[in-house]
């Protein structure tokens, strides 16, 4: 199977700027498949099948290692600048002045004051789940991270899934031809 490229390619690319009236039509000198699916874009010439779909992988294969590197330089910058967040047991207190809550962290006890949503918020006041940040284990929070770091890390690992996929069906049609 063959493609065809219409007329109208050539035109948008003299249009561009680009010279397309030679016809230079040697492709056997060791170019990349983007290259010869310009020049055949530009001299009309057919394309096999398998050369589209080497194309069409490369490109998908740079686009999606270029996303999936970003998102993964994203969620390290995120991870970097908020700190990781560990899980751990706290135990609500009750006093006359408000309630404390008091949590094990680092080799050490280490307590806060409750706000009012806080305490309204907690189920079971014995034995509450919470967070507190790794490097500073004086800051908790009642609630679980936010999941947004999370998401941009898979997104990232399923970019690089798909980059890698691309690659490898660019690198099978090249060992096909």
């Amino acid at each position: 199977m063959t493609f065809q490229y219409s007329a109208w390619v050539r035109k948008c690319l003299n249009m561009a700027g680009f010279d397309v009236s030679s016809q230079e039509t040697d492709a056997s000198h060791g170019m990349c498949r983007s290259v010869q699916c310009v020049r055949a874009a530009i001299y009309g010439e057919r394309m096999e099948a398998s050369e589209v779909v080497s194309v069409i992988a490369e490109v998908i294969g740079w686009i999606a290692l270029s996303g999936g590197l970003g998102c993964l330089v994203l969620a390290l910058l995120i991870r970097l600048a908020d700190g990781r967040w560990v899980r751990t047991d706290v135990v609500v207190v009750d006093q006359e002045h408000g309630s404390t809550v008091r949590w094990f962290a680092e080799g050490a006890f280490h307590q806060r004051r409750l706000s009012d949503d806080e305490r309204n918020q907690v189920e079971r006041p014995d034995e509450e789940p919470a967070y507190y940040k790794q490097r500073e284990p004086d800051r908790l929070r009642m609630h679980e991270p936010p999941p947004g770091r999370r998401i941009i890390r898979m997104v990232g690992v399923v970019l690089l899934v798909i980059a890698a996929i691309a690659g490898l069906i660019g690198l099978v049609l090249m060992f096909i031809e």
